[in-house]
């Protein structure tokens, strides 16, 4: 699929990034930014940033050992991004192919005991709007993405033919390589794919039926001022800058095989000088040819470049985008470059087309001779960054529209919500079950939540994989709460500070659900464009004891245009005469399966508490738990696992069937089995009988209803039962 097919016509709104929240998986650091790979992860971050999302980078590190990583580096990160996580790192780095092969397999750096517990814990503890994934080596992270989350496969590189190329040019195979069917696998796993390049695009969409766009590394622009050395007088000074890897090294040698005597054959006053980490490499030449310098590393790139007249892209095979080039084009700096260092990158002038070391010896004879054409060169590269600048934003536009494009419902929640045992909280939850399976759940809160932000999140923290909050400018004073996208707390629940129209602006024809009345509605304040249909919950708003009658009747007079909800037949609701043009919506009411079956044995209304001194660690195939002063350890099955993390004192016996339901995507609240599990995690004295602080009755009676047999499969039993083991001494494994 060609980005024309993909790019929408209507015009986004300004900051259309706002309040989302995107998760990046990078191998490769933004600090410093002393690489190609590192600039352009920094800057397409950046970029989707200054778009207004908030960036949570997952960091694995892949080019330093662990150990060795400069805590210099880790603090800037820290610092760049809204949320930094470093990862360890369980395997060999950067191995050759296994088992002799000639190729890697898509899978073989995927790095399991160490990347995927923290994403797992992540997409439990955060809703993501869009997941980055740099590299295809590291795809396998998509598969554990939640559906409704976009996930986007930045390539940087073609990988299939990677070993060919390196062996025709004389280097040994390094880094990642592999075949097509191998790199079709990950092109697959995404929703979107980012090609470094229209070429490599048009490579790709020969392997995958998933959306490509071109989407070239771009940088801000910079003017440079020459500063000329005294040495220089005389001179034309061009400059060769790269990383220190095997392609720039080889370049250079190439380079000064081939091209260099072409131009000491004229006597062109010509200088050329090497620079970044590749002179590491080019020192080992020992006696450096006439005309040639290293000027070594620099921290800035702006400190490189005044230090040369034009530059020189000597690139003549290779794979991905030459970030070099980019960077050049973006300092407006005069380029030379043979045609292949170029590709990707809407160049105009013939300088940047060379197609043999004789033409590209040409064009620098050419300059040195007639400087007065380094101005001409400037221009033309200049007009080539606004091109590329034009085609990276366009391919940022088909991804933001991706993002947005996403269905939302917006939910104007009462603050009894925060109430376990409301009638209130059960209706809201009920209506969040019916809509969540049509879009992504957005509570919005217009007066503050009793108990301040942290037992707010506390409390919610249960449903941070499935709902985000946007709290009313008025509602996060009253909490504390602080406004900007990063100086807040983002867990359990990420939240964003706006009024409801500002809330509304930032969806594309999202649905409203009002169980609330926010002031901007009350007031007649409100325009709700673009919002693709309000309903009006007249249930909820009656149960919401803030809300007379009255109120609730002017306000859905005032807006004709909304749905009135109610689950009593429609011809009973008082306001059904008096509101003749109102369009109505009759909601079915529960079936009594979705109810949690009340036993006997079981006090559903109190809420357990888990041990103060419980331990509890994964395991191949689930968890294991024990106390400190124990000699008994307990095997659990994932949704033990989970009934125990939420037994935190707070939430009700009674909630808890419906809350493995949502986690695992069950069609019926698994009542039976969650009391027998709670029944022997009480019997085993993980969960602790202490008394409710409110109504000062027993949390739980641990009465009939018997364990989970301990023969039971170690996997999920059931597609609700969870499972406790108890086996006693020393932990077997």
């Amino acid at each position: 699929m060609r980005i024309d097919r993909l790019h929408a016509t209507d015009a986004l709104p300004e900051m259309p990034l706002d309040g989302k929240d995107v998760l990046v998986l990078s191998p490769t650091p933004t600090y410093p930014l002393d690489a190609g790979n590192r600039k352009r992860i920094y800057h397409c971050c950046r970029e989707l940033q200054e778009r207004g999302a908030r960036i949570h980078f997952v960091y694995y590190p892949l080019e330093w050992p662990f150990t060795c990583i400069p805590q210099d580096a880790v603090k800037e990160m820290t610092s760049q991004w809204d949320r930094f996580h470093l990862l360890p790192v369980a395997r060999p780095l950067q191995a050759p192919p296994e088992d002799g092969r000639s190729y890697h397999l898509i899978d073989e750096w995927w790095d399991r005991e160490s990347i995927e517990p923290t994403l797992k814990w992540l997409f439990q503890r955060g809703t993501y709007d869009a997941f980055v994934v740099n590299y295809p080596y590291l795809s396998k992270a998509f598969e554990l993405a939640p559906p409704r989350t976009l996930r986007i496969l930045d390539m940087h590189d073609q990988f299939t033919g990677r070993r060919e190329l390196l062996e025709g040019m004389g280097i040994a195979p390094e880094f990642f390589y592999t075949t097509g069917d191998q790199e079709a696998i990950a092109l697959d796993r995404a929703d979107l794919v980012w090609a470094i390049k229209d070429q490599e695009a048009d490579f790709f969409r020969t392997l995958t039926d998933t959306p490509v766009v071109a989407l070239p590394h771009v940088e801000p622009p910079l003017n440079v001022e020459r500063r000329r050395d005294p040495a220089d007088d005389g001179y034309l000074v061009l400059g060769i800058v790269g990383a220190r890897n095997s392609f720039n090294s080889r370049n250079a040698a190439v380079f000064v095989r081939d091209v260099l005597p072409l131009l000491s054959r004229f006597a062109a006053p010509l200088k050329i000088r090497f620079g970044g980490g590749m002179c590491a490499d080019l020192e080992s030449w020992g006696q450096l040819p006439a005309g040639v310098e290293l000027a070594g590393r620099f921290s800035q790139p702006e400190d490189y470049y005044t230090m040369v007249d034009a530059v020189l892209v000597p690139m003549a095979a290779g794979t991905g985008l030459k970030t070099k080039a980019v960077e050049a084009f973006a300092l407006g700096m005069p380029v030379i470059s043979y045609k292949h260092a170029v590709e990707g990158i809407p160049v105009t002038h013939p300088f940047h087309n060379c197609t043999s070391s004789r033409e590209l010896a040409d064009c620098c004879i050419e300059l040195a001779f007639n400087p007065d054409r380094l101005e001409e060169l400037r221009s033309a590269s200049k007009q080539t960054y606004r091109r590329l600048a034009d085609v990276a934003a366009s391919a940022f536009d088909v991804t933001v529209r991706s993002i947005i494009e996403k269905p939302v419902i917006v939910m104007a929640i009462a603050s009894g919500f925060v109430d376990a045992n409301s009638a209130y909280r059960a209706m809201a939850l009920d209506t969040f079950r019916s809509v969540r399976n049509v879009g992504r759940p957005v509570f919005y809160f217009d007066r503050p939540l009793p108990g301040g932000f942290a037992d707010w999140a506390e409390q919610f923290k249960w449903l941070a994989t499935e709902v985000k909050a946007v709290l009313s400018p008025a509602a996060a004073l009253a909490m504390g709460v602080a406004i900007g996208s990063t100086d807040g707390h983002s867990f359990p629940l990420f939240y964003s500070v706006a009024t409801l129209g500002e809330c509304l602006s930032k969806q594309r024809e999202a649905a409203l659900w009002l169980l609330d009345l926010p002031k901007e509605l009350e007031h007649g304040s409100l325009e709700v464009h673009g919002v693709r249909q309000t309903f009006v919950h007249l249930d909820a708003l009656r149960l919401a004891d803030d809300w007379s009658e009255a109120t609730i009747e002017a306000t859905a007079a005032r807006h004709p245009q909304f749905t009135l909800a109610t689950y009593s037949p429609i011809h009973d609701d008082p306001l059904r005469s008096r509101l003749p043009d109102s369009e109505w919506l009759q909601m079915p009411r529960s079936d009594d399966t979705r109810q949690p079956a009340r036993a006997e044995a079981m006090n559903w209304d109190l809420c357990p508490l888990r041990a103060s001194d419980l331990e509890v660690s994964e395991v191949t195939d689930g968890f294991v738990a024990s106390r400190r002063d124990s000699s008994r350890i307990h095997y659990l099955n994932r949704t033990a696992a989970f009934i125990l993390e939420i037994c935190d004192g707070r939430v009700r016996a009674g909630d808890m069937p419906g809350l493995v339901a949502m986690a695992f995507d069950l069609d019926h609240p698994p009542a039976g089995d969650v009391e027998c599990c709670l029944t022997e995690l009480i019997k085993e004295g993980l969960v602790a009988c202490n008394t409710d602080p409110i109504s000062g009755g027993l949390i739980m009676q641990s009465g009939s209803g018997s364990a989970l047999s301990a023969t039971e499969s170690r996997t999920q039993p059931s597609e609700n039962a969870g499972r406790v083991t108890p086996q006693g001494g020393p932990n077997p494994a």
